[in-house]
């Protein structure tokens, strides 16, 4: 069963007056308070967010509240489509593909960003929660938002999957 919460963000207060400033709390457009500011600084509006991780930056553009997923639970199964990509805050989630364990996930991971990348919009794998969870979840418009807003993100996003990917090819070389 999925319960969901709310807490305090895990990142300083000043990430908020970053957001603040660019995102138009409705409907996510970029708005322009303050003075008029050059090209330039439009399009680089958050240099703080270059920072961010790609779990801190779900954590910042999250417009859901964090979900309590117990131990044992199917957080998405493989052949699903979905438009939500989740960043894992505590506990670890079992990644499964054709039933078979291919990855653990541990706290600061990020999963299901395929889904909202690809087209047909398919889960590949199969997700469950292997220890008592908490996740929060981004979706695919909040998701073109921050690769918009923070390019920094997608590369980080970029280098998490590479790693995970980079993983999963050792793992297979080792059983040849």
């Amino acid at each position: 069963m999925l319960t969901r919460r709310l807490r305090p963000l895990p990142v300083l207060w000043f990430y908020e007056i970053a957001i603040t400033n660019t995102i138009n709390g409705r409907d996510g457009k970029i708005s322009s308070p303050g003075p008029k500011r050059s090209k330039v600084e439009k399009n680089n509006l958050n240099p703080i967010l270059a920072m961010l991780k790609p779990i801190d930056t779900l954590t910042l553009f999250n417009n859901h509240p964090e979900m309590t997923v117990p131990a044992g639970t199917v957080i998405f199964k493989e052949g699903e489509t979905a438009l939500v990509m989740y960043g894992l805050l505590e506990g670890t989630v079992e990644m499964n593909v054709k039933g078979k364990l291919v990855e653990t996930l541990k706290t600061g991971d990020v999963f299901g960003e395929g889904a909202l990348v690809h087209q047909d919009h398919l889960r590949t794998s199969t997700a469950i929660a292997k220890t008592d969870c908490v996740l929060v979840e981004m979706n695919r418009e909040r998701f073109m938002f921050a690769v918009q807003q923070a390019p920094m993100f997608a590369l980080e996003l970029l280098r998490s999957y590479s790693d995970r990917f980079r993983r999963l090819k050792e793992r297979y070389q080792a059983l040849l």
